[in-house]
C-alpha cells in the first residue's frame, strides 16, 4: 500500500520511504562508483553524513518513544521486535563502516572503492530487510488498537518534535512522497515551517543531493 493511501502511521511511514530512496541514491553511487571526481566523494562524503543524522533521528523517535509505547499498549509486540534488535546494532556498525570509506574516498584512497562496493551491498540489503520486517510487526501490532490511540500516539510524537529536527528532516521525507502526500503535508504544516522548507531547507537538500548521479 502506498503511504498515501494510508491514514494511520503516515510520518512513521514517510521515514521510512525516504529511507528506502536513500538505497536507491546509494545504488547509484554504487554503480557509478568508477565515475566520480575527488570533488564527487566529498559531496558523496557529506550527503551520507546528512543520511546518517536522518537514520538515527528515526531510530531514536522509534526507540525513544514510538515503540515504547506500542509496547505498553500491545506487550507481544517487545517479544517480536526483540527478535530484530541485532539488525540495529548491525546498521549502526555499516554505517560507521560506509562513513569511514567515504572518507577515504574523499582523501583519495583507490582501495577503498572496492571496500564501498561491498560495504554498500551489505547495508542496502540489511535495511531493506529490515524495513519490510519492521513494517509487518507494526501492521499486525496496530490492528489491535483502537484508531483513536494510534492517531494520538503520532499527535503526541508531532507535538515534541522540535522545529530544528522537522527543519532538517522535512527535505528528506519530502523527496519520497508522492504528489497526492506532498499535497497533504503542506497542508497540515504551519506557515513558517513551509517557509523554511521552500528557501532554506529544500535548496540545501537539492545541492547535497545533486552529487548523486
Amino acid at each position: 500500500m502506498k503511504t498515501s493511501e494510508r491514514t494511520l502511521l503516515k510520518g512513521y511511514y514517510w521515514n521510512h520511504d525516504a529511507i528506502r530512496k536513500d538505497m536507491e541514491k546509494l545504488q547509484t553511487v554504487r554503480d557509478n562508483i568508477g565515475n566520480y571526481s575527488a570533488e564527487d566523494f566529498s559531496a558523496i562524503h557529506d550527503w551520507f553524513l546528512y543520511h546518517e543524522q536522518c537514520i538515527l533521528s528515526h531510530h531514536h523517535g522509534e526507540d525513544d518513544f514510538f515503540f515504547p509505547i506500542m509496547r505498553e499498549k500491545q506487550p507481544a509486540f517487545k517479544e517480536q521486535l526483540d527478535t530484530m534488535e541485532h539488525e540495529h546494532v548491525a546498521m549502526d556498525v555499516l554505517l560507521n563502516t560506509l562513513r569511514e570509506i567515504c572518507t577515504a574516498l574523499k582523501n583519495g584512497n583507490p582501495d577503498a572503492v572496492k571496500q564501498f562496493i561491498v560495504s554498500a551491498n551489505e547495508y542496502i540489503n540489511l535495511v531493506t530487510r529490515h524495513l519490510n520486517k519492521e513494517e509487518e510487526i507494526v501492521e499486525n501490532v496496530i490492528k489491535d488498537i483502537p484508531e483513536a490511540e494510534v492517531r494520538k500516539t503520532e499527535e503526541d510524537y508531532r507535538k515534541r518534535m522540535p522545529q530544528s529536527e522537522l527543519s532538517k528532516l522535512m527535505p528528506w521525507l519530502v523527496d519520497a512522497m508522492d504528489e497526492k502526500d506532498k499535497k497533504f503535508f503542506f497542508g497540515v504544516v504551519p506557515f513558517f515551517v513551509k517557509w523554511i522548507y521552500q528557501y532554506s531547507a529544500k535548496p540545501k537538500f537539492d545541492k547535497r543531493i545533486a552529487c548523486i548521479k
